[in-house]
């Protein structure tokens, strides 16, 4: 009776207990902290005891072999894994790439106006805060071509090129006319600004301009008549605007990989302790695949390639010591 080989048993490693026996259960994989020896394993039951010495031991309980395995714990000692010391999440993100370029990679904006009413649930200062996503206080939206949105520099600056984040990129375009002002009352035509449906972020050269004032005029969407930006970066240099768009990805797209056919990036495999601590995971053996490898390749290094337009999934893996952790990442190829 499984019940009664429970109660009668128990299975001891050095000074510790194997709580988790189970007599149906037959292979046990065990965490050694880093340059402990490989215990004795000693069996108690019915008052009675054996023990056995090795890697794997075996051990006879109810009539059958129950076999330990002892591995060092990769995790343990190790900085920042504290006493916990043990993988609790596992995430994906891009090796080598920081979010600090520097300095700031875009130009302040003073003051955001509109032709909508600031009442209205789609605050125009909802363009430059730094944040994509589907909530009403990250985007300005106006329902009408006609409708606009003005950014005011506080004071005369060059303008070199300005991005702009539709809203739903990944299925409308827009058409915005692009003026530029150093008053607020003349007004110049730079270009008209055509975004592209499936690709997040645009960017518009302005000539090297000098103006305060940026009015985008919404003359076209591709699906219905509601006009919506998320975000607005404005550029005084080449330079400023290629920094930024560099940090892109990591700035707003902090759990996936978006980029044009032939790129390629290498993943950076994080752990982190159930406390939140960082657990460096370098000595374990992590396993990478994609979901399309016709859309994105991986290779057993983390290496991933962009081949064509479409999205998939990475998926990497760790399994070790009896711990299997799992954590993916989208890809977005233009």
């Amino acid at each position: 009776d499984k019940t009664v080989v429970l109660l009668d048993t128990r299975i001891q490693y050095g000074d510790k207990e194997l709580t988790f026996f189970d007599s149906e259960v037959y292979e046990y994989d065990i965490a050694l902290a880093k340059g402990e020896s490989v215990p004795e394993v000693r069996v108690l039951s019915s008052g009675e005891s054996s023990v056995v010495q090795g890697n794997p031991a075996t051990v006879t309980v109810g009539g059958k072999p129950h076999t330990l395995r002892f591995a060092e714990n990769p995790f343990d000692g190790l900085l920042g894994t504290g006493s916990e010391g043990i993988l609790s999440t596992l995430k994906l993100t891009i090796e080598g790439v920081t979010t600090d370029a520097g300095y700031q990679t875009y130009l302040d904006v003073a003051d955001v106006t509109s032709s909508i009413e600031w009442d209205e649930k789609y605050q125009p200062s909802g363009t430059i805060d730094g944040v994509i996503s589907d909530d009403t206080a990250n985007r300005w939206s106006a329902d009408g071509m006609g409708n606009w949105i003005c950014y005011d520099l506080g004071s005369v600056k060059n303008l070199n090129s300005i991005a702009i984040a539709g809203y739903k990129a990944e299925q409308r375009a827009y058409t915005f006319t692009v003026e530029i002002s150093q008053d607020g009352t003349t007004w110049e035509k730079v270009t008209d600004a055509q975004t592209n449906a499936g690709k997040q972020v645009d960017v518009f050269t302005l000539g090297d301009k000098s103006a305060r004032y940026i009015k985008l005029t919404g003359t076209r969407v591709s699906t219905g008549t509601w006009l919506g930006i998320n975000e607005v970066r404005i550029y005084e240099s080449a330079k400023m605007m290629e920094d930024d768009q560099s940090l892109w990805n990591l700035n707003f797209n902090k759990e996936g990989i978006s980029g044009a056919v032939g790129s390629s990036v290498k993943l950076a495999v994080l752990g982190a302790d159930k406390n939140g601590a960082a657990l460096a995971v370098d000595m374990a053996e992590v396993t990478f695949s994609s979901a399309d490898a016709s859309v994105a390749s991986v290779d057993a290094a983390g290496n991933v390639k962009l081949l064509k337009a479409g999205s998939t999934v990475i998926y990497a893996k760790i399994d070790v010591i009896g711990i299997t952790k799992t954590a993916t990442i989208t890809v977005t190829v233009q």
